[in-house]
């Protein structure tokens, strides 16, 4: 179901072409948790407009909510991925300028709420590696195009910034082995 989901909202952005990959994770090239593990992402050379970015950050709000050909229109296929992480990142060229984000509903303004505060610090050289691989994929062709990665869920995810530990949005840990 997260792979249709996934397939849908390319088919919703009228891409031509979607890739599905795994990566055994950044390793040492990063000091961001989530991006040093084994990963699923996805590539899709769809239209992405600016305000795809807010849809994406909120449950059920999206820019297909009018249109009735839209398969993706009640805004919950790229939450489908929460069954597999904990957060994820996911970077996109609109044709003309690079949005990146890290979509962490761990996060909190109040730092003693927030459970995974620290996972908001995304360095511009982890970004810069996520951003390669959307090129790498997109190829020669100038095209606006979408790259999501997916930290696949670790029992060191469990802990939060403080050590303790804390629940997981599904106990289910397909990062580690």
């Amino acid at each position: 179901p997260i792979l249709k989901e996934l397939i849908q909202n390319a088919d919703d952005a009228q891409a031509t072409r979607i890739v599905f990959g795994h990566h055994s994770g950044l390793g040492s090239s990063t000091t961001h948790p989530l991006l040093s593990g084994p990963a699923l992402w996805v590539f899709n050379n769809g239209k992405f407009k600016k305000s795809d970015a807010t849809a994406i950050e909120y449950f059920g709000i999206n820019t297909k909510a009018g249109d009735d050909t839209a398969i993706g229109k009640f805004g919950l296929g790229m939450k489908s991925v929460f069954h597999l992480c904990e957060s994820f990142f996911y970077v996109a060229y609109d044709g003309t300028e690079i949005h990146k984000r890290i979509l962490n509903p761990w996060y909190s303004d109040l730092e003693e709420e927030g459970l995974h505060n620290s996972w908001e610090n995304v360095q511009d050289s982890d970004w810069s590696m996520l951003e390669e691989l959307g090129k790498k994929q997109a190829g020669s062709e100038v095209c606006s195009w979408f790259l999501m990665w997916v930290p696949l869920r670790k029992k060191t995810h469990k802990l939060n910034d403080f050590g303790q530990e804390m629940g997981a949005i599904v106990e289910r840990f397909p990062g580690d082995p």
